[in-house]
């Protein structure tokens, strides 16, 4: 009687909702029926054995001691507050070592540190485990091989990625699915993070302890999920920034992995595994994150190094920071959480900094923990340190993903492993350092010029990143407003030559101008009015203008051609006007997403001989360029007639291709060699670059853009004629037996390219 009286009372509290189906209750999911996980007897253990569990307290067990490698030392033994983390960050540091040695607060609580990383990447691994790591309960190092020396664990996913940057949202749907099934019972909290950061484990413990989270966890049908906040103009949501890391409770963790990890994003690709676990954490309550803030308001997970959050906004750290202003202010608008800035935004019981180089985490262990001078030496106060020290450089090129691979992560669109990362500061070949501008004169012109650009909005919000893609408007991105600017004929603002002119020779070093109309112009508009173009193209303190679709002036070299990239933007021609999200998640698994992608896709052996004129939706009857050889002459529809006659053999049956959706369009174009890409209202057409990032060679009409077509497999013709089945077999065998500059396919090539020889600027 008494027992089924408890079973009542048990079931009407489950009705009632004050019982948690999640806590404390048996698994429901067994090894092996994940979806879209591979089955245990997939991981390879140290000695090839299958279906490999790691001992996560191997650090416990034997710690690694604290060492200085050769290399790091100059940057790692710096005087205080001068290595790379600047005065201000020195003093963040301090009182955070403060924090730690005089709390009384409890740290009760079992902490599994979870992190995500790759056998190049053993130089982070062992400088954490060497720190921080071996403070935590148990410890994870997810990695493409079990090595017991380095502690790395081999845990594949199903990304068709492998264990590159791109496959990181599967890499972390199997790391939940692996905790899960083999250390849910033994832990509290389970940190997530990449082998970047610095995690402070008594902070983040006090901070799991305190009673505020344990009363938000006890409380039926929320879930502990933290992290920092994000939600800015590259994003598609708001996220739990995966750079710091995120937090899951074992109550969160079971829910995650019994629900939506079987049914939310199950077979989705991509680097922003961050915002896919923050999307599908919203099914089991929309209000998904827990506030991390302290009691001053100030933030304990940092997407950043202590240095740049302690010193912006006074000084400029480029796009990484500015998204962090972003996220704070949606929260503010959103949430009316205040934004906070330097000695406001670190609090005292910071728990992880990102970004952070093997140099840097020896750094933060000697100034937490240890006692600089007996671990270092006397060292000297005479010579200053810049923040670009040896062994651990400073700048806005992130540290490592885990993958071997540079990182650019928080949701920003970012390259994977083989791509060069688009650095904020541009090192050229001229080591000459650009002059500051002259107040006075800068006063004479309006704040913005040469032009303040409008930026659209997607839905009320401002629209995504093309990166690492080429798109109409991630030139604004690419240019830094001190050696290079971005204009737009057409838009509201635009200068006329002579107010141009004159800013151009006010300038204190040479600039490079950039010109995307995004109309299918060509520049110079005009070429009858040469004035109105000779006025700035004979400036000596002009270096260069590059523009999609510039006209051919062959006695003004510094008129430079640049790509328009893939299609965008489909009823506006504003900045930012569209969702590109859609785009990037198809093109990012059906394309090359970096330079080594695209040579495999060239060199694939199932692409057929064959020509494919792709299928398009205008006409170049109103075309808005020159029109100066037969290929340019010819109207779209009659390339037909041409090419049934002159490739019987070696072209496509149905010319043009009929109309189909983008997901198919991208997968016909990869079986094909040759794709014909005739130009439409404007020179350049985002089809020869959706070819080149297919693999196939392009057959273009000879025109102005040539130059830009340099080392990339583009077959010039100056008429359709001269596409034969003789002349396909011909320049298919000269080009596969190539090499290509395959970096210009995307964005990071060309902010360089914008950038060289031209002065230097500090990050």
């Amino acid at each position: 009687c008494h027992i089924a009286l408890m079973i009542v009372f048990n079931i009407n509290k489950y009705l009632a909702g004050t019982i948690d189906v999640h806590k404390n209750s048996v698994k429901r999911i067994e090894p092996g029926n994940h979806t879209n996980i591979p089955p245990p007897e997939s991981r390879i253990g140290p000695d090839g054995e299958t279906g490999y569990i790691h001992n996560p307290k191997f650090l416990i067990e034997n710690p690694k001691p604290f060492t200085i490698p050769d290399d790091e030392r100059d940057a790692v033994c710096q005087p205080p507050g001068m290595g790379l983390e600047l005065p201000e960050g020195y003093a963040a540091l301090q009182k955070i070592r403060n924090h730690i040695e005089t709390s009384q607060a409890k740290r009760d609580v079992k902490l599994f540190c979870a992190v995500y990383t790759f056998s190049l990447g053993v130089n982070h691994t062992n400088a954490a485990s060497e720190t921080w790591a071996k403070k935590c309960d148990g410890v994870l190092y997810a990695s493409d091989n079990s090595n017991l020396e380095t502690g790395h664990v081999h845990i594949p996913s199903n990304s068709r990625r492998g264990f590159g940057y791109k496959g990181m949202i599967q890499r972390t749907r199997t790391i939940l699915a692996y905790l899960y099934d083999n250390f849910l019972d033994d832990y509290d909290f389970f940190h997530i993070c990449g082998d970047d950061v610095f995690l402070i484990v008594e902070n983040l413990k006090e901070f799991l302890a305190s009673d505020m989270v344990q009363t938000y966890e006890d409380t039926p049908g929320q879930y502990v999920f933290a992290g920092f906040l994000m939600n800015h103009r590259f994003s598609p949501r708001d996220y739990l920034g995966g750079g710091s890391g995120y937090t899951m409770s074992r109550k969160m963790l079971k829910a995650f992995v019994e629900g939506p990890l079987q049914t939310c994003s199950t077979f989705d690709e991509g680097s922003a595994e961050d915002v896919m676990v923050s999307q599908c954490a919203e099914e089991l309550n929309k209000k998904y994150w827990i506030d991390t803030r302290d009691s001053a308001r100030a933030h304990r997970y940092h997407q950043m190094p202590v240095q740049r959050h302690a010193t912006f906004p006074n000084r400029g750290w480029g796009l990484s920071t500015n998204i962090i202003r972003q996220s704070m202010e949606w929260a503010n608008e959103t949430f009316g959480f205040p934004p906070v800035y330097m000695d406001d935004y670190i609090s005292n019981s910071s728990v992880v900094f990102h970004k952070i180089s093997t140099a840097e985490t020896r750094r933060h262990e000697l100034l937490l923990y240890m006692n600089l001078t007996e671990v270092c030496g006397e060292v000297s106060t005479e010579e200053e340190t810049s923040d670009t020290s040896a062994g651990g450089s400073e700048g806005d090129s992130d540290t490592s993903t885990g993958d071997g691979s540079e990182e650019q992560k928080d949701g920003i669109p970012a390259p994977a492993a083989e791509t060069t990362p688009i650095p904020e500061s541009v090192e050229n070949t001229s080591a000459e350092l650009c002059p500051e501008p002259d107040p006075s004169v800068e006063a004479a012109f309006p704040t913005g010029f040469p032009q303040n650009l409008t930026f659209g909005k997607f839905h009320g919000r401002e629209s995504q990143s093309a990166q690492p893609f080429i798109g109409c408007d991630v030139w604004a991105e690419l240019v830094d407003n001190r050696r290079s600017f971005f204009i737009r004929p057409m838009d509201a603002g635009y200068p006329t030559m002579e107010e141009l002119r004159d800013w151009i020779r006010s300038r204190p070093h040479p600039i490079t101008l950039v010109i995307n109309n995004q109309h299918d112009l060509s520049w110079p508009a005009d070429l009858n009015n040469k004035t109105d173009y000779e006025l700035i193209l004979n400036e000596t303190n002009l270096h260069a203008v590059y523009a999609v679709n510039p006209r051919k002036l062959e006695d003004f070299p510094k008129l430079k051609p640049m790509p328009i990239g893939l299609k965008y933007n489909w009823r506006s021609i504003l900045l930012y006007s569209e969702d590109k999200k859609w785009i990037n998640d198809i093109a990012s698994v059906q394309l090359a997403t970096t330079p080594k992608e695209a040579e495999e896709l060239f060199n694939l052996k199932n692409k057929t001989t064959t020509v494919w004129l792709r299928p398009f939706t205008n006409s170049n009857k109103h075309q808005k360029y020159v029109r100066d050889n037969d290929a340019l002459k010819m109207m779209r529809g009659r390339i037909c007639e041409v090419l049934n006659r002159t490739i019987p053999e070696t072209g496509t049956t149905a010319c043009p291709s009929p109309k189909t959706d983008l997901i198919q369009y991208y997968k016909d174009m990869r079986t094909h060699r040759f794709i014909l890409s005739p130009a439409g209202g404007g020179l350049d057409t985002h089809g020869t670059w959706e070819a080149l990032l297919s693999g196939c060679i392009a057959i273009v009409p000879r025109s102005p853009l040539d130059p830009m077509f340099e080392d990339l497999p583009v077959w010039l013709v100056d008429s359709w004629e001269e596409v034969t089945d003789e002349a396909v077999r011909r320049v298919e065998k000269e080009m596969m037996g190539k090499t290509y500059k395959w970096e210009k396919l995307f964005a990071s090539w060309w902010k360089e390219e914008i950038h060289r020889g031209l002065c230097t600027i500090e990050a």
